[in-house]
């Protein structure tokens, strides 16, 4: 219908995608894969604690980055202590990502 954007062929080409996409092939092609190639099914390893680790950090830094501007007074742009506490929270952040360089080890990294 042209009142809502779509033409004849948007129609037609979608449905022809659902025809060739089925969710229940793609299921089973994956676990006819996994159990060809002995390939056991995870959910991530460690990478997960990585990420709680990093959310930790980042909420740490900036809650106590930003309180200490708001409590001293400098929160606005215009004050160099507020550029200075930015760098220090960057530089915070920098030296507390020292966990993921285990990631820079070639055969971590894959």
């Amino acid at each position: 219908s042209k009142a809502s954007g779509k033409t004849k062929f948007d129609d037609a080409e979608a449905k022809v995608a659902q025809e060739l996409i089925d969710d229940d092939d793609i299921a089973a092609a994956t676990a006819a894969a996994r159990k060809k190639f002995d390939v056991e099914r995870r959910k991530g390893g460690y990478m997960p604690r990585f990420m709680r680790y990093d959310r930790c950090v980042v909420a740490t830094i900036v809650i106590l980055g930003f309180g200490k501007m708001a409590y001293e007074g400098f929160l606005t742009p215009a004050h160099w202590m507020f550029w200075t506490t930015l760098f220090y929270m960057k530089m915070v952040y920098g030296l507390l990502s020292f966990p993921f360089l285990v990631f820079s080890v070639p055969l971590v990294g894959k």
